[in-house]
C-alpha cells in the first residue's frame, strides 16, 4: 500500500523566467525618475536628525568633562 502525497509541482523554468521578470520591474521602479526624488531628505531634515544624535552623544561626555574639571578645581583648592 503506498501512500500519495499531494505535493505541488514546481516549474523551475517558469518560477526562474517570473523571478527575472520581477527583478527587472523592481529596478525599473527604483530608478524612476519620480521615485528618485523620494529618497532624498531636505537639509533641514539631516539636521534635525544628525543634530540629535550627535547631541545625544556629546551630552555624556560634555558632562563627564565638567565633572572632572570641578575635581580638578576642587583637590587644587585643597592643596594651596
Amino acid at each position: 500500500m503506498t501512500l500519495a502525497l499531494n505535493r505541488p509541482t514546481f516549474d523551475l523554468d517558469r518560477a526562474f523566467a517570473a523571478a527575472s521578470e520581477a527583478t527587472i520591474h523592481a529596478d525599473k521602479a527604483f530608478f524612476h525618475p519620480q521615485m528618485l526624488a523620494m529618497f532624498y531628505y531636505p537639509v533641514e531634515h539631516t539636521v534635525v536628525i544628525y543634530g540629535f544624535s550627535v547631541f545625544l552623544t556629546l551630552l555624556p561626555i560634555v558632562k563627564s568633562l565638567m565633572d572632572e574639571v570641578r575635581r580638578h578645581r576642587a583637590t587644587r583648592s585643597t592643596q594651596v
